[in-house]
């Protein structure tokens, strides 16, 4: 069983996720950063996932680009979809996914679902600075970070539970 995990990230936060996905995953697993690579073919592999990160709202345009361009050959198979992202309300996510990956794929879809997400305060350019700190004191206000945020630790929403089920139902499909 060959599964291929196609992915597209800005700040290393959807690479991480697809490694910690890929070591729960069974068979023969292949990581592609569409952003460093030519886009694979989709042959030879008996299941897909797909991963996005969201970054100002939006998945790579990378990814957006291959699921259209591959969208017919994605529907002949298995398929699971990812994001990494801060969004925690279904709604929102829901929006994001249908947004990264078209709405006909994720209902296509055999899992679905947002990992969380990542603040690397070392990655990030100034002005991404100032928005992870205005994000944290709304995080810190509807009391889903504790405690006071000095700007420069890092924060993870990463659910390792997230990926472990995700992980089941696709090794299921």
């Amino acid at each position: 069983m060959k599964t291929l995990i196609v992915y597209a990230t800005k700040h290393g936060t959807s690479e991480e996720c697809a490694k910690m996905l890929a070591q729960r995953l069974e068979g023969e697993v292949e990581l592609v950063n569409i952003k460093n690579s030519a886009p694979p073919s989709l042959d030879g592999y008996e299941k897909i996932i797909l991963g996005a990160s969201i970054y100002a709202g939006n998945a790579q345009p990378e990814i957006k680009e291959f699921c259209r361009s591959n969208l017919e050959k994605l529907k002949e198979k298995p398929v699971g979809l990812f994001l990494s992202c801060m969004f925690d309300e279904e709604s929102q996510i829901r929006a994001a996914l249908e947004n990264a990956f078209t709405p006909e794929l994720v209902s296509h879809a055999a899992a679905a679902c947002a990992f969380g997400g990542a603040f690397k305060m070392n990655r990030l350019n100034f002005f991404e600075k100032l928005i992870v700190k205005m994000v944290a004191k709304e995080y810190q206000k509807n009391g889903k970070l504790d405690g006071g945020y000095d700007g420069k630790t890092d924060i993870s929403t990463v659910s390792d539970s997230k990926i472990s089920e995700f992980a089941k139902i696709i090794n299921a499909a």
